[in-house]
């Protein structure tokens, strides 16, 4: 009789024991479904691309060279891992509380972040898909629809176009940062010279003489060709996200729109532009950045300016693409906070690719 005891006892503990192990596996399992999203970075973020199931593995590139790196293929690739993963979810938590704290200091109204490794293609972001007004920004696309058409041999880079419209300079005073130099009346320019004007110096008068030259037909190729939805040039109420915006230094990057050739024209450029606040100063010196800057005052009661700046970040041996969008009162405070964006991003990609 005591050996049955003694057997029922052994069984009953056993059984509690496995019950209870089951209790626990569902418990762990509740935690761990519902802190996956905040564990694991694009899981549940609509404003980040490292989604499970993803890759990154390394696209097969036809190799670096004139700041281009021309996509040739996307192979199939391996799931993320925890730890490939969580880097970008440390930058994206710093990110989220520099943002939080300037907006409590009531020196941001919005922001958009959007990050992008151009090594492995993964991005993430916060507001990244939150609409903005890009302002100067379009003069990029415009360009490069430009350069598009004189690849078809509709234009030539070389080809003169005379300015004799005075009453175009008025568009110098809607720049809060003005170009260094500006167009002279009565003076002919190639065509390359009002690209390079229109990039370098952000210079409204020699994007409007783009658009004057096709009616923007050239911009409306662009669009319909890499559906980023660009609105007419210098419109103050037209938007589109960082994450449509960045689309098109992506296709500058990998070279997919235009030639080797121009596409390295365009980012040269780039690099060259006299903006030297937001993200380049934020960088350090000797880095090489493509980036273009634009503007957009909204005016109304509070007065509220939008300063964007967009750009590739040549951080040797994998760069990346960093666009950020702050709305608020201050200008040059935006531009401030631009530049502090832009060292956290560098400090953290620096600390995994020295």
């Amino acid at each position: 009789m005591k050996r049955i005891n003694s057997i029922e006892t052994v069984f009953k503990k056993k059984l509690i024991v496995f019950f209870f192990g089951l209790f626990l596996g569902g418990i762990g399992g509740v935690i761990a479904i519902s802190g996956w999203n905040n564990f694991f970075p694009g899981s549940a973020n609509p404003d980040s691309g490292a989604l499970l199931g993803e890759d990154q593995a390394e696209e097969a590139r036809e190799g670096f060279e004139n700041l281009i790196n021309p996509l040739l293929d996307c192979p199939a690739r391996e799931r993320y891992t925890f730890t490939s993963m969580l880097p970008y979810k440390k930058i994206e938590e710093k990110l989220q509380s520099l943002v939080d704290k300037h907006t409590q200091l009531n020196q941001l109204k919005t922001a958009g972040i959007y990050v992008n490794d151009l090594h492995i293609g993964s991005w993430f972001g916060i507001n990244a898909r939150a609409t903005m007004l890009p302002g100067s920004l379009v003069k990029l696309p415009l360009v490069v629809g430009h350069l598009r058409a004189v690849e078809a041999n509709v234009y030539s880079l070389d080809q003169k176009i005379l300015f004799n419209r005075p009453d175009l300079l008025n568009l110098y005073d809607l720049q809060l940062v003005r170009p260094t130099i500006k167009l002279e009346v009565n003076q002919s320019y190639t065509l390359q010279e009002i690209m390079r004007r229109s990039i370098v110096y952000s210079d409204n008068v020699a994007a409007a003489l783009l658009e004057d030259l096709d009616n923007r037909r050239s911009l409306d190729d662009l669009i319909a060709k890499t559906h980023i939805p660009i609105n007419p040039l210098l419109t103050h109420g037209n938007v589109l996200t960082l994450k449509e915006y960045s689309g098109i230094f992506r296709i500058l990057y990998n070279a997919s729109f235009l030639s080797d050739a121009n596409s390295s024209l365009v980012l040269q450029w780039l690099t060259q532009a006299d903006f030297v606040a937001g993200i380049s100063a934020g960088i350090p010196a000797g880095t090489v950045v493509a980036h273009k800057f634009g503007e957009a005052f909204e005016g109304g009661e509070e007065e509220l300016t939008t300063i964007n700046d967009c750009g590739i970040i040549y951080h040797y041996p994998f760069p990346y693409l960093l666009c950020v969008s702050l709305k608020g009162k201050d200008p040059v405070q935006l531009a401030t906070i631009i530049k502090e964006i832009s060292t956290l991003v560098y400090q953290e990609f620096a600390k995994r690719r020295p």
